[in-house]
């Protein structure tokens, strides 16, 4: 789902409507949102950010092992089924969290028993792999 990824940056960009409200869906901000944290934590090095749009709450766990180097997990909760299909709006790297606490990525570049991480996170948590180097 490159397409609507690469679609989605645009309207990341939207500005503010009279009385503070975005003309974009609550998937699309969210995704935007993780683009924020992104680059917060890539660029800034910062651990933690929270979105702008759907003031949802990310932090950065860094991993040991494997080409990933971290995983940014969002306090945003859903159904496991709307997440799964919310993670491919994220980009290439977005995952979901199922019933058994296992990370899987929108595009198939991630299975991660998120016990192992250290994290603790709900079913349907949204989470997105980093694979820059990070301080």
């Amino acid at each position: 789902m490159g397409n609507a990824y690469h679609g989605q940056r645009r309207f990341c960009s939207v500005q503010y409507l009279p009385k503070g409200t975005w003309a974009i869906s609550a998937q699309t901000a969210l995704a935007c949102d993780f683009t924020g944290a992104n680059g917060a934590v890539t660029i800034l090095h910062h651990d933690t950010y929270r979105g702008e749009r759907t003031h949802a709450s990310f932090i950065l766990g860094r991993l040991k092992g494997g080409a990933a180097k971290a995983l940014l997990v969002s306090d945003k909760v859903e159904s496991v089924a709307d997440a799964r299909k919310d993670a491919s709006l994220i980009g290439p790297n977005g995952g979901w969290v199922d019933q058994a606490g296992v990370a899987h990525g929108a595009e198939g570049t991630l299975t991660l028993n998120m016990a192992r991480t250290g994290f603790l996170t709900q079913p349907g948590a949204l989470v997105s792999l980093l694979d820059s180097a990070l301080n």
